[in-house]
């Protein structure tokens, strides 16, 4: 294994071995991860099977972004990054709940306070950027939002 010529990744910390097989490279345009991000949080290993990184124009996690929360060991399988225009995740929010398979095309984030969707949630409709503060998810059975209207939003389940 190895990263893009030119790359400069800093490493994973302790108990990271890096990525798993047939993982070579980061994307083009991927430097690697901003000031104070070292890789994944301990114990992660990399990205699980048919996951090679980060999408164009994606560079990692923003600032005080360490990894991923004790539980997830990256993006589920079959899921290769973040959509176009989703550079990661905003202030405080230490990635997605184990079992989310990522974000739909249109969906930016989540809003400060808001640390990821809660059990058995898996995504957000296209358009939906995310939840109001102090919103820290759906409910139980609550899949995602569907767009109805014009600035109308409602849950599905």
């Amino acid at each position: 294994t190895g990263v893009a010529e030119g790359v400069n990744v800093t490493g994973f910390p302790e108990g990271v071995t890096g990525f798993p097989e047939g993982v070579t490279e980061l994307p083009e345009g991927v430097t690697g991860f901003p000031e104070g991000v070292t890789g994944s949080s301990e114990g992660v290993t990399g990205f699980p099977e048919g996951v090679t990184g980060f999408p164009e124009g994606v560079t990692g996690f923003p600032e005080g972004v360490t990894g991923f929360p004790e539980g997830v060991t990256g993006s589920s399988e079959g899921v290769t990054g973040f959509p176009e225009g989703v550079t990661g995740f905003p202030e405080g929010v230490t990635g997605s709940s184990e079992g989310v398979t990522g974000f739909l095309e249109g969906v930016t984030g989540f809003p400060e306070g808001v640390t990821g969707f809660p059990e058995g949630v898996t995504e957000s409709s296209e358009g939906v950027t995310g939840f109001p503060e102090e919103v820290t998810g759906f409910p139980e059975g609550i899949t995602g939002l569907r767009v109805v209207g014009p600035g109308i939003k409602t849950p599905k389940s």
